[in-house]
C-alpha cells in the first residue's frame, strides 16, 4: 500500500509538469504494483492510461508492455475473450521485440485455457526457444510447466509424472508464483479434493481461478456453494 501511495504522489508531480513519458512510466509501474497486491481494477486503470499515453507519444515499447500487462489482468479477472483478443494484439505488436517470447507464452496460455491445444503447443514451443536464446531459464521453466499441463489436458501418456516433475523443478528453483499457478491448474485438471486443498493454501480469493477451485472443492466435499 505504501508503494502505491508513493506512485500516486509521483504521478501528481508528473501530471503537473506535463511530462507524459514519465507519467506513462509511473502509471505502468503503479499498475504492476497494484497487480502484485491483487488490486486488479486499479491495475487495469493504470495500464489502460499508460497505453493511452503510449499511443499519443508513439512509444511502441510502452504500448507493447502495457498491452501485455492488460491482457494478463483480463485473464486474472476471468475475462477470457477480452484477454485472448488483447494478447493477440500484443503478439502483433511484439514482432521483432525482445518481448516476443512473453507474448507468445501468454497467448499460448490462453489458447490452452480455451482448448486450442495445437495452437498452444506451437506458441509454447516458440516461446521456449526464445527464452532459451535469451538465456532466461526462469521463464523457460515456466513454459515447460505449461507444456506439461498441456499434455495432461490432452490425455497423453506419462502426463501426470511430467507435471509432477515440473512442479519439483519449480519448487526447487524457488519459482513461487509459477509453482502456485501450476499446482492449482494441476489440481483442477485431476479434480482431486486433497489436491485442491493443497493447491489452494495461501492463495488470494480475489483471483477468479481460485474462486473456481474453491467452488469445485465444495462440490467434491458435498458442501453448499457459499462463494458468490
Amino acid at each position: 500500500e505504501s508503494a502505491l501511495t508513493h506512485f500516486d504522489a509521483a504521478l501528481t508531480v508528473a501530471r503537473a509538469t506535463q511530462n507524459f513519458a514519465v507519467t506513462g512510466a509511473i502509471l505502468f509501474n503503479l499498475g504492476a504494483t497494484a497487480e502484485k497486491l491483487h488490486q486488479l481494477e486499479r491495475a487495469e486503470r493504470g495500464f489502460r492510461e499508460a497505453i493511452s499515453i503510449a499511443q499519443t507519444l508513439g512509444n511502441a515499447a510502452m504500448l507493447l508492455q502495457g498491452t501485455l500487462a492488460l491482457a494478463k489482468i483480463h485473464a486474472s479477472r476471468g475475462h477470457w475473450g477480452t484477454a485472448f483478443n488483447t494478447a493477440s494484439e500484443a503478439l502483433e505488436l511484439a514482432q521483432g521485440s525482445p518481448l516476443l517470447p512473453q507474448a507468445q507464452y501468454l497467448l499460448g496460455e490462453l489458447e490452452a485455457r480455451l482448448c486450442g491445444f495445437e495452437a498452444a503447443a506451437e506458441l509454447y514451443a516458440s516461446a521456449l526457444e526464445g527464452f532459451h536464446a535469451a538465456g532466461n531459464a526462469r521463464l523457460g521453466l515456466s513454459v515447460e510447466a505449461s507444456q506439461a499441463l498441456l499434455t495432461l489436458q490432452r490425455g497423453e501418456n506419462n502426463a501426470d509424472a511430467r507435471v509432477r516433475s515440473r512442479l519439483e523443478a519449480l519448487h526447487g528453483a524457488g519459482h513461487v508464483d509459477q509453482f502456485d499457478h501450476t499446482r492449482l491448474e494441476y489440481a483442477l485438471l485431476t479434480n482431486d479434493a486433497a489436491g485442491l486443498r493443497w493447491a489452494l493454501e495461501g492463495l488470494p480469493a480475489t483471483l477468479v481461478v481460485v474462486r473456481v477451485a474453491r467452488c469445485r472443492l465444495m462440490r467434491l466435499e458435498g458442501r453448499a456453494l457459499d462463494i458468490p
